[in-house]
């Protein structure tokens, strides 16, 4: 059941699984065949120091059934690697679908954990063979890796980043078809810092249609916002929780929302 029923999580934030699913979800549960909405996402959607994630901003403001499909550390590939629930969101009449990083995707270069695509499982030899001087047993997670080998040479690095942009795209293709449509994708931005997901405007274009539109919102971390009394943490989880979205980042992104569902 991984971190996430050993603390990661403050009292009082509900967890659920859905049927043949095995990752774990911010609830409340609510039956999928029954929403009127799903949010999908990483942890901005989960939002484990949040009491009110956007989610459920989302449900109270339009009076409907709104499902959080947040999980932490999930991007495109645990999405993709489960097929029962995605065939279930296909009937679900409006999704909201968190872009998650380019870089939680197994890639010609490594594999990422099926569940917790943030986490580094293998590393494969065509990045040993482009980055050879790193010791790779020092990574466990792909952000430091990335920032690792961005650091030791912008131009093999800049070969990476163009693989992993064009695998993601390709998969998230793979997603919306399999979801179906209307679709709102939903691209949360950190004022003032660069996207660490390598995600950029032109990835994204192709994804773009009739049934799938694209909100980008620029927000303001939790310490930042002045939101930590707001939020529930721990002394020892304080820097984790200054850097996660609270709820006036939130509210911000219910209202970008809004007026496309």
């Amino acid at each position: 059941m991984s971190h996430i029923f050993s603390g990661a999580v403050r009292p009082g934030v509900e967890l659920c699984r859905y049927d043949n699913c095995d990752l774990v979800f911010r609830g409340p549960p609510l039956r999928i065949d029954a929403a009127d909405m799903a949010c999908l996402g990483g942890d901005d959607t989960f939002a484990r120091f949040v009491t009110a994630p956007y989610p459920q901003m989302l449900g109270r403001r339009l009076g409907r059934a709104c499902v959080n499909l947040g999980c932490a550390g999930a991007g495109v590939e645990a999405w993709l690697g489960q097929p029962h629930l995605i065939d279930q969101l296909a009937g679900v009449p409006q999704k909201v679908v968190q872009l998650t990083g380019a870089h939680c995707l197994t890639n010609p270069y490594f594999r990422v954990h099926p569940r917790r695509n943030d986490r580094l499982v293998e590393v494969h030899q065509t990045l040993r063979s482009l980055f050879p001087e790193p010791d790779f047993i020092e990574f466990s997670f792909n952000g430091h890796l990335l920032r690792s080998l961005s650091g030791l040479d912008a131009a093999r690095f800049d070969v990476i980043r163009r693989t992993l942009q064009d695998v993601w795209t390709e998969r998230m293709g793979q997603l919306l078809d399999r979801l179906g449509g209307p679709v709102v994708l939903l691209w949360i931005r950190r004022d003032g810092q660069p996207d660490a997901g390598l995600l950029e405007p032109g990835m994204i274009a192709p994804l773009l249609g009739r049934d799938v539109h694209l909100v980008e919102t620029c927000v303001t971390p939790a310490g930042a916002a002045g939101d930590m009394d707001a939020l529930r943490h721990g002394p020892m989880e304080e820097p984790a929780a200054a850097a996660s979205l609270g709820p006036t980042a939130h509210g911000q992104i219910t209202d970008a929302l809004l007026p496309y569902l």
